[in-house]
């Protein structure tokens, strides 16, 4: 089978379904519609799991905020004020050394990251409900700030593929895009990046990944059904 014939996975269907305008029920047993995968969702036995579902399809639709690479935050220096660093000689005599501010630029350079990446949380309509379900569990797990503790597992997840290699697990070579074969060293060969606040963190990080795969199954087992009973009706 060629790469493009390989049919999606039930993520990849439901984040199709909550984009598409067309929600029409099919009532042909063989036509899996968009309104089919929604309506299957709904009948998931983890709540959890179908809003988290919904919350990264809705950020895989929204436009992401990237980090200033190295070059953009030299020119941001260059733009800002120099400090003194010291004293310098200049034809005999002594001058102050007047420096690029790099440590304002980066702390610039991050400050407006967290500002654009509050706005795009902000505009995810499920991030309120998948929050509030993560602090109780955080709660019942005896996490201390457990509100902290869901949201910095909400950002993780989302964007958990490393930003190194771009979730490959090998090193890419600079300007070319190409693999160099050697395990990169920013996530060590996970494709992803750390898991924050250490257990706590690791254990909601699988709670998270147990609550998608019964998601997961409770769709595609209601879909079988509801093709199941259509067919008996048609027989």
């Amino acid at each position: 089978m060629q790469e493009q014939d390989v049919p999606p996975d039930t993520t990849e269907q439901y984040t199709s379904a909550i984009g598409a305008s067309n929600l029409r029920v099919e009532m042909d047993s063989n036509i899996r519609s968009q309104a089919d995968i929604i309506m299957a969702a709904a009948w998931s036995k983890s709540r959890l799991g179908s809003a988290l579902l919904r919350l990264h399809s809705e950020w895989d639709r929204s436009q992401h905020p990237r980090r200033m690479t190295g070059e953009a935050i030299d020119r941001l220096a260059a733009e800002l004020d120099r400090v003194q660093s010291g004293f310098k000689k200049v034809d005999g005599e002594t001058v102050p050394n007047m420096v690029l501010d790099m440590p304002k630029a980066f702390r610039t350079a991050n400050n407006w990251y967290h500002h654009e990446m509050g706005l795009l949380l902000g505009r995810l309509k499920t991030l309120p409900e998948v929050r509030a379900q993560l602090t109780l569990k955080a709660e019942d797990m005896g996490c201390g700030r457990p509100a902290d503790v869901a949201a910095k597992l909400i950002l993780w997840w989302l964007t958990r593929r490393c930003p190194t290699c771009h979730g490959t697990k090998f090193e890419v070579a600079t300007g070319t895009g190409r693999q160099t074969g050697k395990v990169c060293r920013s996530c060590r060969g996970t494709g992803e990046t750390q898991i924050p606040c250490f257990e706590p963190g690791r254990a909601m990080a699988s709670f998270i990944d147990d609550c998608l795969n019964r998601a997961r199954v409770d769709i595609r087992t209601r879909l079988r059904g509801e093709k199941a009973k259509t067919e008996g009706q048609q027989s």
